[in-house]
């Protein structure tokens, strides 16, 4: 299934570059309950946990982000598997630039399920552009709250 869209925000093209490296601020834009470790300079590895009718299944995988073409142009590749509930990949471009003033971040890729994963996200195959632009924007949330830190911090000196 292929997504695409763009989130537009206020904070410089640096900082949502360091958040897409950030492993909290990773961790914040994953579901509720779910963990994130680095496990490595561009890897983390995870887990989501997620009720389907009465089967509750943790899915673990890997996710990466890392330069494609410059810094500015990153590959996420998530890759996710449960012996029951099957195998869920993820390959997104996201490519940031700036316009009018504001930063852009432009996503584009395929999403594959199997098994009990991949008949969820073909029942629910309308919603999948919104589930991902929502976790696009609370990327964006963590970038402006990562620079709003920043920020604090170089005025106060600390």
């Amino acid at each position: 299934m292929r997504v695409s869209g763009m989130i537009k925000m206020s904070c410089p093209p640096d900082a949502l570059l360091a958040t897409l490296h950030d492993r909290l601020s990773l961790a914040n834009i994953l579901p509720a309950g779910s963990t994130l470790d680095r496990n490595g300079q561009d890897s983390f590895i995870f887990a989501i946990t997620k009720s389907v009718g009465p089967i509750r299944l943790t899915m673990r995988g890997t996710l990466t982000v890392a330069a494609l073409d410059n810094d500015y142009v990153q590959l996420m590749t998530i890759h996710a598997s449960h012996m029951i509930g099957g195998k869920v990949d993820a390959t997104l471009t996201l490519s940031i630039d700036t316009a009018d003033g504001l930063t852009r971040l432009g996503y584009g890729g395929d999403i594959t399920a199997l098994g009990l994963a991949g008949r969820v996200l073909k029942e629910n195959e309308g919603t999948v552009d919104a589930v991902v632009k929502r976790a696009m924007a609370r990327l964006k949330h963590q970038a402006l709250t990562l620079y709003d830190q920043s920020a604090i911090s170089t005025r106060t000196g600390s």
